[in-house]
């Protein structure tokens, strides 16, 4: 195609740079909860898989902290519940 436009005279149309970083007008992506369980009297437990893994990976872990804590298991966007980053 640039072997065309150049023939022709024509040049083809600048790319505008990307802007890396926190754009306000965008809504950050929702990540799922897979489990919020216990009200115990310690702190709150989030729990956070692994690379290639999902919350399943805390389903044996949570019933032995869920008497003490608050336990809390998301899945990172592209795994498990969680939708594909865009």
């Amino acid at each position: 195609m640039r072997h065309r436009l150049r023939r022709s005279g024509l040049r083809p149309m600048p790319r505008e740079p990307r802007v890396m970083g926190w754009n306000p007008c965008r809504r950050a992506p929702l990540l799922h909860v897979a489990q919020d369980v216990g009200s115990g009297p310690g702190p709150t437990v989030v729990l956070i898989h692994g690379i290639a893994s999902s919350s399943i990976t805390w389903t044996n872990v949570i019933p032995l902290l869920e008497s003490e804590h608050r336990c809390i298991a998301i899945d990172l966007l592209g795994f498990g519940g969680s939708p594909m980053p865009a």
